[in-house]
Order: structure tokens, then sequence, then C-alpha cells
């Protein structure tokens, strides 16, 4: 596959990059970073964009500033509460694509980490879903978010009730459970950077290697964690971030 050989050669570049500091003569090249680039999940807030656009809103209620720091990769001491804003819609299959989004501030400076989850439903980016908790067999809606520093796993599960005529279940409010993984690599991250190997061939970003899609499948951008709740401590483990509750979940599932 495409990144299983990019991957490979990856190796090569950084190799290659360790000993072009060493030799001047050598002819590899440097990882090609794009200009927009992120490698904290506050550099979109950062760029002045701090707004929500539709979707549903909810505090999120975070275990601890500690934890919470760990996902923003710095010490974090928040002025407001924190809130979650997701804004997904139905795909095909049953797949529901769109955005994530978290926010607080520090004082004046306003911080939002931005993650998305693709506009398609192939090569592997069909596991955003309404599936079953296998421990308690509630319905529950598992979708995954990306951005160049990590991914954000959200599940919900429905709580208040919509009205009576509401026979299809679309109204009512979501109650929600955040984990993150950071990356924590200095590597290109497929799905956002090009590279160039020290053979001189540039190897372009691909828009559809997601973290979950397969596309990738070791290393620091291999995320695949399909447990519902999602596992803590194996098969890629992922920390708890917080929960919310009532979420409006017509907004946020666009139903």
């Amino acid at each position: 596959m495409f990144f299983n050989r990019g991957y490979k050669l990856l190796l090569i570049v950084l190799i290659s990059a360790l000993a072009a500091c060493k030799n001047s003569n050598s002819n590899s090249k440097a990882v090609i970073n794009p200009i927009n680039y992120c490698t904290t999940p506050e550099c979109y807030g950062a760029s002045g964009n701090t707004t929500f656009s539709g979707g549903g809103v909810a505090t999120l209620n975070v275990v601890s500033t500690t934890v919470l720091s760990q996902y923003a990769g710095r010490y974090v001491n928040p002025t407001t509460p924190v809130e979650i804003n997701i804004k997904v819609a139905p795909a095909d299959n049953n797949v529901f694509l769109g955005e994530l989004n978290i926010r607080y501030s520090e004082g004046s400076v306003v911080r939002m980490g931005h993650f998305t989850n693709g506009t398609e439903t192939n090569t592997g980016n069909n596991v955003h879903i309404l599936t079953t908790d296998s421990a308690t067999g509630v319905p529950t809606y598992r979708f995954f978010f990306e951005d160049p520093a990590g991914v954000i796993i959200v599940t919900l599960q429905n709580t208040g009730g919509g009205l009576p005529s509401d026979t299809t279940f679309n109204s009512g409010t979501l109650d929600g459970i955040v984990y993150f993984r950071n990356f924590n690599s200095t590597a290109p991250n497929p799905l956002y950077q090009g590279y160039q190997d020290n053979f001189g061939y540039y190897w372009p970003a691909n828009p559809k290697a997601f973290c979950w899609s397969g596309q990738i499948n070791t290393g620091p951008y291999d995320c695949k964690n399909f447990s519902v709740q999602p596992s803590t401590t194996t098969n890629n483990p992922v920390t708890k971030l917080g929960t919310f509750t009532g979420m409006d979940k017509k907004l946020a599932l666009g139903l």
C-alpha cells in the first residue's frame, strides 16, 4: 500500500537527516512541512478562528487540569469552562462525518482544538457509526476525529427524550465521553504532511490517511481502537479527557 512504502521511506529520511548534520556533503533532503501544519491541538485557535459554526455545544467536564494539560501538550489553567462542539451529519451507510472542536480561555486568550474526520466513507473511513456498547448493550454513537497532533474519540448515548411524536428518536439530548491520544512524534503526519526522501522523491500528503483508516498499520500515526468504550490500556490506548451531558442531538448529528 502507498503508506506502507511511505513509512519505510520515512525511516530512511530520518536517518539521512541525522547523517546530514554530520556530513555537509550529504545529498539527503530534510522533511518538508506545509505552512499550516499544527504541532499542538491549540494552533487552530491561535490562528484566530475560535468560533463554533453550528452543531451541538455542551460543557466538557474534564477529568482534571493535569489531563487537560496532557491533551494540550503544555500546562493549561483555563479561566472559562471547557466547551465541546460536535457538528456531523449522516453520510453513506449511516456513517457520520464532520468536525469536533474543544474550546476554552486562559485570560483574554481563547484556545480551540479543531478535529475532523473527512468527507468520504471509503478507504477505511467508515468507523464513525451508531453501534452498541458491548458492556451495557446500550446503543452508542462512536466517532473518531483527527488533527495533526492527535486523535479524539467520542462516544454518545441518548439521554433526554424528544417529543412524543418523534418516533425515529432523532431529537432529545446526548451524553458523551471524550478520549484523546496525542501522536507525540516529530515524523510527518501523512494525513497533513508531505515529505521528500533522500532520493529526491516528494511524497505528498494523503487526505485519506486518517490514523484509524487502515492505510497506516504501525507507528505513531496508527490509532485504531474500535472498542466501545475505547481501550485505555491496550490496542493503541487512549486517555479519558472528560464527559458532557445534555448536547442537542439534532444539532450535533445533523438529523
